[in-house]
């Protein structure tokens, strides 16, 4: 798969709501411009294995160069989203996806099918430098039967010492756990 580099147009505003006496609602515009958003090429190359009718692998690499994304403002400037500086200056680096996984699929002679999934993956984030990095495990299975196909999985990603900056002359950085499911529901119309 490749994903061409692309520019966006996009509209920025700023508003800033104070409270005030007089009246507690008064806005304040201080920022109201059209921009552009460069989103960078990515790529990638996936490869699958099927061992038999129930037991299937897959291996899949995506790239995503982070250091072509940036924003430039209604007068020119270029801004790097991840340090908010000058994107010439910016040394944000691309990152390398890789997720591989497996699939049992149980068929049963009434005409239903079971199949139950697993998977690992490395998902980096990009940043100001070097990318974040997030490891991660997924669990999933569901049900299908002659036109309706459900499924349900479970994604836990975490990263170590992550989304790091510095605050008063100290580095912050966190340990993120992130737990996700996700179901979907799919009608196959005859």
């Amino acid at each position: 798969m490749y994903k061409s580099d692309f520019k966006a147009n996009t509209h920025y505003k700023e508003i800033h709501y104070l409270k005030m006496e007089d009246n507690p609602f008064k806005s304040i515009v201080s920022a109201d411009e059209d921009q552009f958003m460069n989103l960078p090429q990515s790529y990638g190359i996936g490869f699958a294995c099927r061992l038999s009718d129930a037991i299937s692998f897959d291996l899949d690499v995506y790239k995503t160069h982070w250091q072509n994304y940036y924003i430039t403002l209604s007068n020119g400037f270029k801004v790097n989203p991840f340090t908010g500086g000058k994107q010439s200056e910016s040394n944000t680096r691309p990152t390398c996806q890789v997720r591989m996984g497996g699939e049992y699929l149980y068929i049963s002679d009434a005409g239903y099918s079971i199949p139950v999934r697993c998977g690992l993956f490395y998902d980096p984030e990009p940043t100001s430098d070097q990318p974040d990095d997030f490891l991660g495990i997924s669990l999933g299975s569901g049900y299908n039967y002659d036109s309706i196909v459900f499924d349900l999985a479970y994604q836990y990603r975490w990263g170590n010492q992550v989304r790091q900056f510095k605050l008063l002359n100290q580095n912050i950085s966190q340990n993120i756990k992130q737990h996700s499911i996700y179901m979907s529901v799919i009608y196959h119309f005859k």
